[in-house]
């Protein structure tokens, strides 16, 4: 669940599409997890980063 959960961050569209998932997705596993809440929170702008070079990649 987490995984699959962590995948939808990289599916998103846009900075802004990511930014709101990395958040949804965050609150989601808090509970059972809060750790890896922790570290989505921690890793939300290196993320964003990520995703936005690889949709310039496929520009």
């Amino acid at each position: 669940m987490v995984a699959a959960a962590i995948r939808t961050i990289f599916a998103q569209p846009d900075a802004a599409h990511v930014a709101r998932k990395v958040t949804e997705v965050a609150t989601t596993v808090e509970e059972r997890f809060p750790a890896v809440a922790d570290q989505l929170t921690d890793a939300a702008r290196r993320l964003i980063t990520a995703v936005c070079m690889e949709l310039h990649d496929e520009w």
